[in-house]
């Protein structure tokens, strides 16, 4: 048995609060806000992210000041996460799990590397992959990787922290696992060409060239290619570039109706974490001088309001080139 803190009440940090509850983990979980807090410990449920939850009894659920335990589990937005880590101790030894999909749009920076800024004596970890939580909270047989720089401290996470259908294998490509976050990108991007009407074929394109994206940023930051072949990066783009489950695609088949990014937002509960993660790997891609013309285009759709027809023009008029 472990000591777990979980840190954020939507639904991926309360699936995992129960999950690793129910698999008899000592868990506490932080939920950001008041009311929210009373209403799940008095009813055992988190209706307004994941419906039909049930939240076992020994979930001690907590506001205000953060948790802290063996292994705090992080599910705080990214743009986010560096003013609520600043409140976690400094001086203490502990293991922060870091399960935000997101680049900081601030430092154009991923998690990891803010977290060892703000926190010297943790040990930083991330979990990635395929994965949404309402088939998680219901076990449904998922798979993900968990990537720290010491392979020993991954395999003991991996031991720890899976369970009977929750399994974790163990990487020590903290870098690849972090790049899962830009499926952000591709799933917003397919979404629009449901939504717009474009057919499988270009869906495909989008996708397989999206892909090809990501392992050139990969490269330039000295990642692992296993590792976007893997769960962390193909395995997240299979699931969020092709199911309305995801909230990115989603948000893309309004895009591609014609909706602005504003009136879809609005509509929402959730944060705009996979919007927000286009600024980020443009700023990241430019400042590396990598070729993202994808995610190029997503920016200027979602910030600058091109128009679909006209980005899919300057897409598919790019000069001809071998495959890379």
């Amino acid at each position: 048995m472990a000591q777990i803190a979980v840190l954020g009440g939507g639904a991926w940090g309360t699936a995992m609060a129960v999950l690793w509850a129910e698999s008899g983990h000592d868990v506490t979980l932080w939920v950001r806000n008041p009311a929210q807090a009373g209403a799940m410990a008095k009813t055992g449920r988190n209706d307004d992210y994941l419906p039909g939850a049930v939240i076992p009894p020994s979930v001690r659920i907590v506001t205000g000041d953060l948790p802290i335990a063996d292994i705090v589990f992080s599910t705080i937005p990214t743009q986010h996460s560096r003013e609520y880590w600043e409140k976690l101790p400094k001086d203490k030894e502990f293991t922060l799990v870091i399960g935000s999909k997101g680049i900081e749009i601030a430092s154009a920076d991923f998690l990891p590397n803010i977290a060892r800024q703000l926190l010297p004596k943790a040990k930083i970890a991330v979990l990635a992959g395929p994965g949404f939580a309402p088939e998680i909270v219901r076990k449904m047989p998922t798979a993900y990787i968990i990537a720290a720089g010491d392979m020993e401290l991954s395999r003991a996470l991996a031991q720890t922290l899976s369970t009977s259908s929750f399994r974790l294998y163990a990487s020590d490509d903290v870098v690849g696992a972090s790049l899962g976050a830009v499926k952000n990108v591709i799933a917003i991007a397919a979404g629009i060409v449901e939504g717009a009407g474009m057919g499988d074929n270009t869906r495909a394109a989008l996708i397989t060239r999206g892909l090809a994206e990501i392992s050139r940023l990969n490269n330039a930051l000295g990642g692992k290619p296993c590792t976007v072949l893997g769960l962390a990066v193909v395995g997240d783009v299979v699931l969020s570039a092709t199911s309305r489950q995801s909230r990115n695609y989603s948000i893309g088949v309004e895009l591609g109706k014609g909706r602005r990014i504003t009136e879809i937002m609005q509509e929402r509960k959730t944060s705009d974490e996979g919007v927000s993660t286009v600024e980020a790997v443009v700023k990241m891609a430019d400042r590396l001088k990598v070729d993202m013309p994808i995610s190029h285009t997503l920016y200027d759709i979602l910030k600058n309001g091109l128009k679909v027809s006209d980005a899919i023009t300057l897409l598919m008029g790019r000069p001809l080139k071998e495959e890379a």
